[in-house]
């Protein structure tokens, strides 16, 4: 609202790659055991998100751009709570 919308989901991009790298990639390389723990779909839907983030940050961010990312959170969501 205050025109940082770019700085939040610039944060949520980071937050999302250190999802990816240090809470799934590291303890599945460390612990062969944990490779069927986490759905390749959530890691596959976890990497669209951030590059949909990049390509919307590299166009600049606008509500278009904020609500395709939500709706994609949204799904993803849903998408969860139906494969749990």
């Amino acid at each position: 609202m205050d025109g940082r919308g770019a700085a939040v989901v610039s944060a949520t991009f980071n937050s999302n790659t250190l999802n990816l790298v240090a809470g799934i990639a590291i303890p599945i390389l460390v612990f062969p055991s944990l490779r069927g723990s986490v759905p390749t779909s959530y890691v596959v839907w976890l990497l669209a998100m951030s590059v949909l983030a990049l390509i919307l940050l590299m166009r600049g961010l606008h509500r278009g751009g904020a609500v395709l990312l939500l709706s994609a959170y949204g799904a993803f969501l849903v998408y969860a709570l139906l494969t749990a």
